[in-house]
């Protein structure tokens, strides 16, 4: 009897052990994990631009996918240079910058770029090959960013909230950072003939570009001047009265004596571009005038200068004490003169000069 119960228990104890082998199938592979990543981060108001990717490091593993989003106004790119590869100039009409290149799986050593994305636009890139890959935004050379490809199954340094209080926390010390620049008062200068100059600046710095014109509402007076500077050396502004009727890129219209009646372009402003860092406009007759920066309107960058009759005139605008009396004969004055506006021939359609100013902006 016990020797049957021994081959019982022995029977029971060998079909224990088969079945779980025959029923669970092989581990399966670790799952794939995508992540998150900002390219640019800007203000609630969209006033303040900051030129990041955030986190710019992120530790992933092969067959992770990393989606990309730019949720800023100022556009941006995701691009991997090839082996060997400098980094380019930027050049606008370049199809391997503008547009997408490359597939979705990135196979660490060939040319991979987003085009020219925003406004929530997104960019995934799956990665199968361990490494450490860096990548840039050809629009921004202060944009840097890696990527740490590590093989299958090892452990995370971070989590994606972890990142995400990163991204939170960098972006409201910018802000903060900046947020005193937008309430900047004009700066005036009284001249000698009674009018005042007022200055304008926009500012930023090689990461943070304020959107703004400080200030961006000015009252002033008939002959008062109004000269803008640009002292961000990384991106260009435009001073922009009227419906744009030229390229943008350059000045067109007469700023000595504006009274609102002709469009008005100050050009791409700035220490890299094709404008004067400053430029200066004389106010002839009142009312309210609405300006824009064509790169930047879109993201809030407008102004408006109200002018005000003077009490009296000024010296400037006086005219000028008759000429004595004389027996010689009187000469008609001369008529017709060139207009000062020397750049409306360069005429393009409004929708390709808006686009080349996208195009050039925050390049060195």
């Amino acid at each position: 009897m016990l020797k049957r119960l021994n081959i019982l228990v022995a029977l029971v104890f060998a079909v224990a052990c088969l079945v779980p082998a025959s029923l669970v199938a092989a581990a399966p592979a670790a799952e794939s994990t995508t992540w998150r990543v900002q390219a640019g981060i800007e203000s609630a108001d969209r006033a303040i631009q900051i030129m990041s990717f955030s986190p710019e490091t992120i530790e992933i593993n092969v067959g992770d996918t990393i989606e990309w989003t730019i949720p800023t106004g100022e556009p941006h790119t995701i691009t991997f240079l090839a082996e060997g590869q400098s980094r380019p100039e930027f050049n606008e009409a370049d199809p391997l910058q503008v547009e997408k290149q490359g597939g979705d799986v990135y196979d660490g050593k060939s040319y991979y770029n987003s085009g020219l994305i925003a406004d929530g636009a997104t960019y995934r890139l799956t990665f199968n090959t361990p490494g450490e890959f860096d990548y840039i935004c050809i629009l921004h050379p202060s944009m840097n960013g890696k990527v740490i490809v590590r093989e299958a199954g090892t452990p995370y340094p971070k989590t994606q909230d972890e990142y995400d209080a990163a991204v939170n926390t960098e972006r409201e010390a910018a802000v903060a950072q900046w947020q005193d620049t937008l309430n900047r008062p004009a700066e005036s200068t009284v001249r000698a003939d009674g009018t005042t100059e007022y200055k304008v600046v926009m500012v930023g710095d090689p990461k943070v570009m304020i959107g703004r014109f400080l200030p961006g509402n000015l009252t002033i007076k008939v002959g008062d001047t109004v000269t803008w500077v640009n002292q961000d050396a990384h991106a260009p502004h435009t001073v922009t009265f009227g419906p744009i009727a030229g390229n943008p890129v350059l000045p067109y219209g007469d700023p000595t004596a504006f009274d609102g009646s002709t469009p008005l372009n100050s050009g791409f402003m700035g220490e890299h571009f094709p404008a004067p860092a400053t430029f200066s406009v004389t106010f002839t007759k009142a009312g309210t005038f609405d300006y824009i920066c064509v790169p930047h309107s879109s993201f809030g960058m407008r102004g408006t200068i109200t002018v005000e009759e003077r009490d009296s005139q000024p010296t400037s605008l006086q005219a000028a004490d008759p000429a004595p009396a004389s027996n010689a004969p009187t000469t008609l004055p001369r008529t017709g003169a060139p207009g000062a506006n020397l750049f409306v021939t360069l005429m393009v359609a409004g929708a390709v000069t808006l686009a080349a100013g996208v195009a050039l902006r925050r390049v060195r």
